[in-house]
């Protein structure tokens, strides 16, 4: 629990805040089971054992590589021992994925972690190996941005602004995140800005917004879907050389909680992430 005054940052000297997710750890995950609460990954205890994708990987000096016998690391979907969902004490799930409603021929793997060229190691030769930077919401999340499109449909005294969300989950999972969507309006030289569109997820306590570990239930859920396309509607009549400039970007942190959280001076937790961005000329 996070005191009065302190940030929520991790603890250096808490070794479980600090010891980082490295390859040991995910290549070793033989099951998963699954509760109510949040899953539990069940590591290997077979020492150097280590499980891989590739029918005819290369072998290591160091340890084995078992390819054919883990229907997780098949299927791609070992990361919902970790991100599948998060129930609180009271029994809200505070952020999930929704797992089972998957794209055709998808999982986290193929989204998250796409093919990038040069090889897996130095060890072999291939064009291709599975990006292990993780594109999300925090980094390289220009991956991810072919799986947005965002369209523009220009009525006679109005204007709507489409996004489509192609992923299997919400646009945003975390209900401290804010998607912002923002539409300005280049007219003969000068910019208009219209209204930001916000979308978001609320939760909460008796009828109030509360932090995750405080909350019992959605106040409100205006976050863009899974397989969604949402539309907005701008009161604004386009004419012949105008240019409509539109960015759909988010907020790690809502700015409304950043205080709260004594985080207004962190960088990471104010600054708004432009995430994809459009331009329609008339």
């Amino acid at each position: 629990m996070k005191t009065k005054g302190q940030k929520a940052l991790p603890d250096v000297k808490n070794t479980t805040h600090t010891d980082g997710i490295a390859c040991a750890y995910c290549h070793r995950i033989q099951k998963i089971e699954k509760h109510k609460k949040f899953n539990t990954n069940i590591i290997s205890t077979e020492e150097k054992n280590y499980f891989g994708t590739r029918k005819e990987h290369a072998k290591s000096p160091f340890h084995k590589i078992s390819t054919n016998n883990n229907k997780l690391m098949q299927n791609g979907n070992v990361c919902i021992g970790c991100h599948s969902h998060k129930a609180n004490k009271f029994g809200l799930n505070v952020c999930s994925t929704n797992i089972a409603n998957e794209m055709d021929g998808a999982n986290c793997v193929s989204c998250h972690m796409p093919k990038v060229k040069g090889s897996v190691s130095d060890m072999t030769q291939r064009k291709t190996h599975a990006f292990h930077g993780f594109a999300g919401s925090h980094f390289h999340s220009d991956m991810l941005q072919k799986y947005v499109n965002i369209s523009l449909l220009r009525e006679i005294d109005d204007f709507i602004v489409n996004i489509d969300n192609q992923t299997s989950h919400a646009l945003l999972l975390h209900p401290l995140r804010v998607a912002v969507l923002k539409v300005s309006i280049n007219k003969a030289g000068k910019t208009i800005k219209l209204k930001d569109e916000i979308f978001l997820r609320v939760i909460g306590h008796d009828g109030k917004p509360a932090m995750p570990w405080k909350a019992s239930t959605t106040l409100r859920d205006t976050m863009i879907k899974a397989n969604e396309k949402r539309s907005v509607k701008y009161n604004f009549s386009l004419q012949k050389g105008d240019r409509v400039d539109v960015v759909l970007g988010w907020y790690l942190v809502n700015p409304k909680a950043v205080k709260k959280l004594n985080l207004q001076n962190t960088k990471i937790a104010t600054d708004f992430i432009e995430f994809k961005k459009e331009s329609f000329e008339f």
